[in-house]
This record gives C-alpha cells, structure tokens and sequence, in this order.
C-alpha cells in the first residue's frame, strides 16, 4: 500500500493552519464592524458611524402626517413642541466587506510571539468569520510577492471556509529567502478599485510597507470616494527599539544586511527610520479618515481587537 508523508504541522507563530482558523469564529463572537460601537471603541466618536449593517436605523424626527403609523410618535419631543413628531427609519442594505491581506515576504518576520504574517492571516480570519455572523457579504483579496488571488463578495460559510483556505495556501508559501514585492500592496488597492461598487467597507491588513505617497494617496482617494476603509496595521517590538545584540543580519524584505547593533548610531537610524514610517502611515489614515488599528505580534490578535472594537455588553436571558 502506497501511503503519502504527512505535511509537517505548522510551527506555532510562524504558520497557520486551517483549523486554526475556522476556531477562531466562536472565539471572536462579540466583535463587530456595526455602526452602533462601544464607548470604548475606536471606531465610536461624535459623528454618526458609516460603518453600518443591516437593519433599520433612525433617519430624522418630522412633523406626524395622516397615514403616519401612531407607533412611530415621539411622545418626548411631541411634550416639548406641542406638536405630533414621529421618528423616521430607513432601512439599511447589506453591507459587503472585502477584507485585503498582506501575505509578501516583508511580512514573515516576527521577534516576540507571531510573525507579522500569522497576525495577519488571524486577523483577516476573524473578520471573515464576523462579517457573515452578522449577515453581510464577505469577499478577499489576498496577496503576496508573486500575485493575489481575489473573491467577489458572498455570503455564505462555504465563502469564508475559501478564505480561510486561501490564507492558508499564501501564508504557509512564505519563506526567508524570497525579496518582497514592496509595489504589490499598490496594485492590490488598484485590483479593488477596479471591482468595488458602492458602500462597500474595506478592510486592509498589512505593515503598510511600500506606501508611495502619491500613487497610495490617489487609489485611497478614489476608494473612500465610494466605500469606506479600515487599515489593521500590524507592526512588531522590534521595530520600535533595535536591541543592541552585537553582529545581526537585518532584512527589509528586499535585501539583506549585516549591521553591528551595539552602534546607538545605527540603533537610533534603525527606530528613526521605522517612526517616519509610521508618521506616514499615521498622517495617511488621518488626511482620510481611516481607523488605523495597531496589531502587535506580541500579543495574541484576538484581544487586541476586542480592547480596538470594542465587545458589547451580552443581554441577559429572561
């Protein structure tokens, strides 16, 4: 009898598996992408959310007119003005998301808990599993150093278990020796653009390398023009303080170079380098409006994004 060799299990941190994602949904209930946030969540704030999902939600307070459903009176507002007003519903449409993953070579790096790339996949992961729960259409575009591969919005559990596949394959193809393809996240923005249509919400999970202020600028603009976005940007500790360990090899995901990190000079360029990176990001998503979400590898994805969502309060059962 022929038997074939069992593919190897992936390391802890270093690769996903399948299974490992599709346990993520029950484990993520409570996180939402609704327009209706926690208090302590970042997407809350003074203005009304256009990150929204199904279901009605409260359009304007009008003077009540004949055929009115007496239901919708106010009685509050009606007391102060002394005159019938109703309030006004419209009903939401379906919201369709299409979450973008960075799965390139400058995302296999991780010095604390998870590479940059498994924080990404369980991320990406998570979000797919909550956006069907809560009734909307899911759809992905995940790429790495050689293309992407993309899937229109669905929903269904059949779209998020192609997902979850998907990231596997791209993820689990990673290695440290393949340079990155840095332009790529420029062309996976353009890939949307070309097929997103109106109110759709984009979500984008990557370290952001490659941003060309002016090309990244325009496909943002042409985007936000018609749908909204969010960036998940995941970043690592020791991006933030180069550790003085003597000789190192240091990588930007193109080349590969040895450095003597007991120089405070070089420490100081390195994290130097590294926060106007992350000033440029930062100034990007603010001139936009975008939520910029940090996501360590230090830390498992799952919390983080409980404390940045927000998880609200369970109903008591009668």
């Amino acid at each position: 009898m022929n038997t074939r060799p069992m593919a190897p299990a992936p390391a802890p941190g270093v690769y996903v598996s399948l299974d490992e994602l599709a346990q993520l949904g029950p484990a993520a209930r409570g996180i939402g992408f609704r327009s209706r946030q926690p208090a302590r969540s970042v997407l809350s704030g003074r203005r009304a959310s256009r990150l929204r999902g199904p279901g009605l939600d409260f359009d304007e307070l009008r003077a009540y007119q004949p055929g009115d459903d007496p239901r919708a009176i106010d009685w509050h507002v009606t007391a102060r003005t002394r005159s019938p007003i109703v309030r006004v519903y419209r009903e939401e449409k379906e919201r369709p998301v299409v979450v973008v993953v960075d799965q390139r070579a400058s995302m296999f790096f991780g010095s604390a808990r998870d590479m940059k790339s498994v924080s990404a996949a369980r991320a990406a992961a998570i979000v797919a599993h909550r956006v069907v729960d809560a009734g909307d259409a899911i759809g992905a575009l995940i790429f790495g150093d050689a293309g992407f591969t993309a899937l229109p919005p669905q929903r269904s559990r059949r779209q998020v278990r192609r997902i979850l596949g998907l990231l596997e394959r791209y993820n689990r193809a990673l290695g440290g020796d393949a340079p990155a393809d840095l332009p790529a996240l420029n062309r996976a923005l353009e890939h949307v653009l070309s097929v997103s249509t109106h109110d759709q919400l984009v979500v984008v999970v990557s370290d952001l390398s490659g941003i060309v202020p002016e090309t990244t600028r325009r496909l943002a603009t042409e985007i936000r023009r018609r749908n909204d976005i969010i960036v998940l940007w995941v970043h690592d500790p020791l991006e933030d303080a180069l550790p003085d360990v003597g000789e190192a090899v240091l990588g930007d995901g193109r080349l590969q170079v040895p450095v003597d990190t007991s120089s405070a000079r070089i420490r100081e360029r390195f994290v130097a380098d590294v926060r106007a990176r992350r000033a440029q990001a930062s100034s990007f998503a603010l001139r936009f409006e975008v939520p910029l979400l940090p996501l360590s590898t230090a830390e498992d994805v799952l919390p983080q994004l409980r404390r940045l969502l927000g998880q609200p309060e369970r109903r008591l059962k009668a």
